[in-house]
């Protein structure tokens, strides 16, 4: 099991600031159990009446989905927030049940795409857009597969002055 914790700040130098108290105004962190999928590469084409309707979430994203965006919904509502709707930073540190050069493991920017929709889903932040910093990193714990997602809320810097 890798002990190892993503971090809590955006990048340096990147034109925003967390606010003056992160841990009470700004930076929360939300855990998403179970193994990470792909919310890119397992798209499958959708009919409707024999006509292609679209690209449909594969099986194994709904699923995942199904059962994350209620969990991140329980999770955020402990802190009381409404729907983000302002620019924020999101951290990933993604725990894959293989071994990290597995072919079974998604590639870490599939694994965000999959956790930025169930962010919006479960009105976590209003829109994908408004994630305007984003880091991430994979680490390997065969019994505990899952995404440790840290959301900071970002205001510009001249708000702050």
């Amino acid at each position: 099991c890798v002990t190892r914790r993503a971090t809590n700040t955006p990048p340096v130098g990147s034109g925003y600031t967390p606010p003056a108290d992160p841990a009470s105004d700004g930076r929360f962190t939300l855990v998403i159990p179970g193994q990470p999928v792909s919310g890119k590469n397992s798209m499958r084409p959708r009919f409707r009446g024999g006509k292609f309707a679209g690209i449909a979430k594969s099986e194994a994203a709904e699923t995942w989905a199904a059962a994350a965006v209620p969990e991140l919904a329980r999770q955020f509502a402990r802190y009381g927030r409404p729907t983000l709707k302002t620019p924020v930073a999101v951290g990933l540190a993604i725990y894959y049940r293989q071994a990290l050069a597995s072919p079974a493991n998604p590639d870490g920017d599939n694994v965000q795409a999959a956790v930025w929709d169930a962010l919006t889903a479960a009105h976590v932040i209003a829109d994908d857009r408004l994630v305007w910093h984003w880091w991430g990193s994979r680490h390997h714990d065969a019994r505990d597969p899952r995404v440790e997602v840290t959301v900071t809320v970002l205001q510009p810097m001249e708000a702050a002055a």
